[in-house]
């Protein structure tokens, strides 16, 4: 279809076409007039284009000059344009430096500077090439970031995968520069601390397996320094990264970045065991000393016993540390055993149970007896039932606070009450927390209640422990006087050191114990001395679950009485024999200083109302009225709860006040949690009354009831021990409602948060947590480790899974804590880092050994040993001891010259400028300028500070003894114990420790240990040694060599025995032998009988010790019986000395069966026979 226009339609058009719409508008006679008008102005058009073009163009400018300046880009920029080429030229100088750098390296930096100056790039080329645009044609800058889909970001409806950009910024974190470098460089070039830990590839944990916001948390996708949520360590640091970063607190953020100082709380993530953070031969640092003090710190002040600190979840899923009580088993079966309804059978197996409280045949069988039984008291049955309770996973833990079942033996009243009162002023180390007299936050109406009440619940608690003790029957006891002069050296010589602390030894610090220096100002109860030289005796007879061993003591008279291999301890204690554990009692009862206070008079009317407090949980309030005044009917005995059964039948005068003052102290021990920590009559059904912490590290910081304690650090503005800088951080974590502020202030003054809420709440909901004495460092310590509860493990590849070894060495180390056994053995001999000039350092003395004993060191170690640094000094590491003086000081001698020099008795050989220096040798000589770097020996603290004493004494007794031979008088060294004992006879010893050295001035003493945490000792040192693990003890065919009725093997071990019995030069001279002993002084001469080596000494170990005794024992005064150069004893066993050896070694090996072989049951027999 076409459309034709015509006329004034085809005009009108063309007008459109041409002119535009004025055109269009105007009438036919305008039709040949043209125009330039527009509808918008042309030149404001342009000038507005103009200006929106050049805006653009700024704009585009700024934000490409923005984007060049970024702060990620800043850094990356400094870090590879200046720092990194830097440090890599001086890292490369100073590993290149010729031996004489130290001296002439100084002239020489100016023309070394002039030199690197003239290869570098010119400051215009630099310039440019990092202009923008331009630096993208070169080394482009990126955000860098580290993907771990395997570590997610609990989202709570989500796991999402976490992305780590920390490296964009952190470029050096990874770099392995020298030290002297790398605390030069600057936040945020400078490497990490811990590269054998962190970051590298080598370490545990890699930066492209771990990332960085596992350990640190943090926003990892953040590329700026205040959206990384960084946190700062104190009030200045904050106060700078205002200033220099525009900090600020990211509460959007749920997971902040830890400050420094809780850098370490996070390792609890993986690390569930703890003990698994001790220095290593890996790791002589401790990888995270302060959350392993608060790991111990709350295991020796018993958080456990009110805060459950449970390490599984439900599912049965590790989520971190487990310290839980262990299950109530003895303490039911002792509930049980003061119930007079009780069969003898019944009663035999409680007996059995309190022992062995982890056997479980004995419980089950015990429960199953009970089960129904109606000669039971009601509060029996519900003993029963603890028995019959089953835990999949049972706790572990000891109550941390003494027994207190028999306390009316060593305490009154008045003692009591002035230890629960106040326990630090009896006691200022003490570890029980103050319960009563906090009264710093309260006023008015609340303050008066709590004075009225407080007396009188420490009254009454005191006298529900006195009426609820029930005596245990003491030990024997000699019947010669207790001489508190002797004690003082029973308690210096046997031990006691190595926990407790006394006044008359400040020397002695340890502090597994508690101090006994006042002990005879607090022990008045009516039994005080015989109660005490008892538990002395025998700690287990009155606590079964007591850390505290039995020290076995022994006297002079009974050792020296007790035919040779008879065992300690089992002989009758003679009439009039020295009591040791009596004369200790009579010496710690002997310092006494101004007795507890007299008690306050007691208010009944507060004791009433107190009382009716407590009823009306369970009555009517005129109920509860009534049954104080008259008592509760017997009738009611199974409805009421246990607690007012000291209520159950009329009230008379005579018992009214003795019945409900009992009441009221049996709920106000169960209501502030007491038995958490002390074993207490009536409390075996008890829970603890803490919240659980298990995962407290994650608790939403809304749900922390800071209520008004920010007005009490407001109105008492004192500083904290610390210093105002460490107060001034936690104060503001508590304005900030932040965890770390809670649980400072909680330790600190945990009574401040009922500040102006007490006024408003009964007495018995007032705030029950005591108050720990703690120095500033222990709380802190305290609240990493509490942080890092969190409950969160990442997936089972990242938890940390020991090796079989490993495992068995870390739960070992929980057993050696627990116990305390570092007290007195050395687990880790002292190593000294030193660094020499191998041109000047001198050889060993040569020295003949058999080539089985000789160090296997190869060459690659003795060409390290040779290298030198930039100084032309090498360093070795030398583990050991140094030698001391008599009175155990460090013993210094002088070279040649004058010089003072130190001497270090090796322990393990040490390769120093390319000679081998064996054990057993001479000692390195080490002047002071050598010593680099020193690392104490762990544990044999007591050992040490025993040495003196041993020495001198037995100095005065006429010994000529070496001074090193002292050592072996004290406690030993364990650190080779799994290379030299058989696995099962140590396990034996442990349950039921021998006298194996009878030179030692003091027994090993008897522990509670169970048979699971010996066989976990057992193992400890088998993987410590390094030996074949698991390690099973040699079967005796495998070590003998031949049958002992063969005639030639029998002439040979006749032969060998010859050494055994000879008493002029060889075995018989010192060792005990089956019933024989050489006599002479017991601390020079007696040695260990021969009769058990079989059982108690690994073979190889055996042959080792008997040809070269200090090569295992440095300090040994064994000597060398089978000399390598020489051919000793020829007319007792014509050879040579391997062979000598070697007879020897079997025979003591296959001493049983050799010992039968020469002894005829039938000749004995018929000899028998023809007597008359």
């Amino acid at each position: 279809m076409q459309l034709e226009l015509r006329g004034e339609h085809a005009r009108v058009l063309l007008q459109l076409l041409t002119f535009g719409t004025a055109a269009a508008c105007r009438g036919p006679g305008d039709a040949m007039r043209t125009s330039t008008e527009t509808f918008y102005n042309i030149r404001r058009l342009h000038a507005i284009f103009a200006s929106a073009s050049l805006a653009m163009l700024a704009v585009t400018v700024w934000m490409v000059a923005a984007d060049h300046r970024r702060e990620w880009k800043r850094y990356q920029r400094a870090f590879r344009d200046q720092i990194e080429p830097e440090a890599v030229k001086a890292a490369a100088a100073l590993e290149s430096a010729p031996p004489q750098a130290n001296a002439d390296a100084a002239p020489n930096r100016p023309a070394a500077s002039e030199n690197t100056a003239s290869r570098r790039p010119s400051a215009f080329a630099k310039w440019f090439l990092g202009l923008p645009f331009i630096d993208a044609l070169g080394r482009p800058l990126a955000i860098e970031q580290i993907w771990l889909p395997d570590l997610p970001i609990d989202y709570n409806f989500c796991q999402a995968p976490r992305f780590d950009r920390c490296v964009t910024c952190h470029q050096g974190i990874a770099r392995a520069w020298p030290e002297e470098i790398s605390r030069a460089l600057p936040q945020p070039h400078r490497p990490h601390p811990r590269l054998d830990l962190y970051c590298g590839p080598r370490s545990p944990h890699p930066a492209a397996e771990y990332g960085c916001t596992i350990c640190h948390d943090g926003q990892g996708s953040a590329t700026e320094f205040r959206f990384a949520s960084h946190t700062p360590n104190d009030p200045r640091q904050r106060a700078e990264w205002r200033r220099s970063h525009r900090w600020f607190w990211n509460h959007d953020w749920d997971f902040p970045m830890r400050p420094k100082r809780f850098l370490q709380s996070n390792c609890l993530k993986c690390h569930h065991e703890v003990s698994d953070l001790e220095p290593s031969a890996r790791f002589a640092e401790p990888p995270a000393p302060k959350l392993l003090a608060g790991y111990h710190l709350v295991r020796q002040l018993g958080c456990f016993g009110c805060h459950e600190l449970n390490g599984w979840d439900a599912s049965g899923r590790r989520i971190g540390p487990d310290l839980r009580l262990e299950p109530n088993y003895h303490e039911a079966a002792l509930g049980l055993l003061a119930d007079p309804g009780l069969e003898p059978a019944e009663r035999r197996l409680a007996n059995r149970l309190v022992a062995r409280p982890d056997d479980a045949a004995t419980r089950r069988q015990l429960a199953s007896a009970l089960q129904g039984s109606p000669r039971l008291r009601s509060g029996s049955r519900a003993l029963a039932g603890i028995l019959a309770a089953e835990h999949s996973r049972p706790g572990t833990m000891r109550k941390v606070g003494p027994g207190l079942r028999d306390v009316a033996e060593r305490l009154d009243a008045a003692a009591i009450v002035a230890r629960i009162g106040d326990p630090a002023g009896f006691r200022p180390a003490t570890r029980m927390p103050r319960l009563f007299g906090m009264h710093e936050h309260l006023d008015g109406a609340a303050l008066d209640a709590v004075r009225r009440f407080e007396p009188v619940e420490i009254r009454a608690m005191a006298e529900y422990l006195l009426a609820a003790s029930r005596p245990v029957a003491a030990t024997e006891a000699a019947a010669a006087a207790p001489s508190a002069e002797r004690g003082k050296r029973w308690f210096r010589t046997q031990g006691c050191l190595a926990c407790h602390r006394h006044r008359d030894f400040p020397e002695a610090q340890a502090a597994q114990g508690p101090d006994l220096s006042h002990l005879g100002t607090m022990f008045r109860g009516r039994n005080a001395a015989a109660w005490l030289a008892s538990w002395i005796r025998d700690p287990s007879r009155h606590a079964p679950r007591t850390l505290m061993p039995s020290p076995l003591l022994e006297t002079p008279s009974t050792s020296a009485s007790r035919p040779a291999g008879q065992e300690a301890g089992r002989e009758t204690v003679p009439p009039h024999a020295e009591d040791p554990a009596a004369d200790i009692a009579a010496y710690l009862l002997s310092s006494k200083d101004a007795g507890p206070p007299a008690m306050a008079p007691l208010v009944e009317s507060d004791l009433d109302e107190l009382a009716l407090l407590y009823l009306a949980k369970t009555f009517a309030p005129e109920e509860a009225a009534r049954r104080l005044r008259e008592g509760i009917p017997t009738s009611m005995a199974a409805e009421i709860p246990p607690d007012a059964a000291e209520l159950l039948g009329p009230m008379t005068p005579e018992d009214r006040l003795a019945k409900k003052l009992r009441y009221v102290g049996r709920q106000s021990i169960r209501k502030r949690g007491c038995f958490g920590c002390h074993d207490i009559p009536g409390m075996e059904d008890a829970l603890g009354i803490g919240p659980a912490l298990s995962d407290w590290g994650r608790k939403q910081q809304s749900q922390l009831a800071f209520e008004q304690v920010g007005a009490f650090l407001d109105q008492r503005q004192d500083v904290a021990d610390g210093g105002e800088n460490e107060e001034g951080f936690y104060r503001e974590a508590v304005r900030g409602g932040r965890r770390e502020g809670f649980l400072w202030q909680k330790l600190r003054a945990p009574r401040s948060f009922d500040f102006r809420k007490a006024a408003d709440k009964p007495y018995n909901e007032h705030l029950l947590m005591g108050r720990f004495s703690l120095t500033e460092a222990e709380r802190e310590a305290i609240i990493t480790f509490v942080l890092g509860l969190v409950a969160e493990p990442p997936k089972p590849p990242y938890v940390f899974q020991p090796d079989e070894p490993t495992k068995a060495i870390v739960e070992g180390r929980k057993v050696l804590d627990q116990y305390g056994c570092v007290q007195c053995h050395t687990m880790e001999m002292e190593r000294w880092t030193i660094e020499y000039d191998p041109a000047r350092f001198p050889n060993p003395p040569p020295m003949p050994e058999h080539d089985f004993i000789l160090p296997k060191i190869d060459e690659r170690q003795r060409a390290a040993s040779l290298q030198v640094d930039r100084r032309g000094l090498s360093r070795a590491e030398l583990v050991g001891m140094p030698q001391v003086d008599a009175q155990g000081n460090l013993e210094e001698t002088e070279d040649e010259d004058g010089n003072p020099q130190y001497v270090f008795t090796l322990w393990e050989p040490a390769v120093l400028a390319g000679k081998v220096w064996p054990v057993g040798g001479a000692g390195v000589l080490v002047s002071p300028k050598q010593i680099a770097a020193r690392r104490p020996p762990r544990g044999g603290d007591f050992a040490r500070l025993l040495y003196p004493l041993a020495l001198a004494e037995a100095k005065a007794a006429g010994s000529t003894a070496a001074g090193s031979e002292a050592w072996g008088w004290v406690p030993p060294a364990l650190v080779h114990e799994g290379r030299i004992v058989q696995p099962s006879w140590l396990y034996d010893y442990l349950l039921d420790p021998k006298v194996i050295r009878p030179a030692l001035l003091l027994r090993m003493p008897k522990f509670t240990l169970s048979p699971a945490e010996a066989r976990k000792l057992v193992d400890f040192f088998a993987a410590t040694a390094g030996v074949e693990f698991p390690y099973s003890s040699v079967p005796r065919a495998r070590v003998a060599q031949g049958a002992a009725g063969n005639a030639r093997q029998a002439e040979r071990m006749d032969r060998a025995m010859r050494f055994v019995t000879d008493r002029t030069t060889y075995c018989a001279k010192c060792h005990l032998v089956g019933d024989f002993s050489p006599g002479g002084e017991i601390r020079t001469t007696l040695a260990p009988n021969l009769q058990d080596v079989a059982a108690r000494i690994r073979p190889e170990y055996l042959r080792r010790w008997l040809a070269s005794p200090k090569s295992v024992l440095p300090y040994t005064a064994m000597p060398v019986n089978f000399p390598p150069d020489q051919r000793l004893g020829q007319d007792i066993y014509p050879g040579s000395s391997v062979e000598q050896l070697d007879a020897v070694v079997e025979l003591l090996l296959n001493y049983e069966e050799y010992v039968r072989s020469r002894v005829s049951i039938r000749r004995m027999i018929e000899a028998a026979e023809k007597k008359p």
